[in-house]
């Protein structure tokens, strides 16, 4: 029997960990520049005949971009919370933040 060698089931997670997490910074790459492209083509109010074209042609980015621009307005709104959050919080007094439970 010839000698190889095998990874061990720690080594097999850890190596495809790595892949996830090198797929997952590709993927977000990629995802960045259609989201410029589509910005740049699709300005809100109005579409260039060629990007209307285009959409109506690939409903598979069509469908890309309508889901792209909820999650975005989604991700926007939750931010928009986040500083209210932060500026209502920095208003209150150390105790009135104890009280709510908020620091020990």
């Amino acid at each position: 029997m010839p000698c190889t060698y095998t990874e061990t089931p720690d080594e097999i997670r850890q190596n495809e960990r790595k892949r996830l997490a090198h797929r997952k910074t590709e993927l977000n790459k990629v995802t960045k520049l259609l989201c410029f492209v589509m910005t740049t083509l699709y300005d809100g109010e109005s579409r260039p005949a060629q990007v209307a074209m285009a959409l109506a042609k690939n409903t598979e980015l069509q469908n890309w971009w309508s889901e792209h621009q909820k999650r975005d307005t989604i991700r926007e709104k939750e931010e928009a919370r986040e500083v209210v959050k932060k500026k209502a919080l920095a208003k209150l007094s150390l105790e009135e933040k104890r009280i709510l439970g908020l620091t020990k």
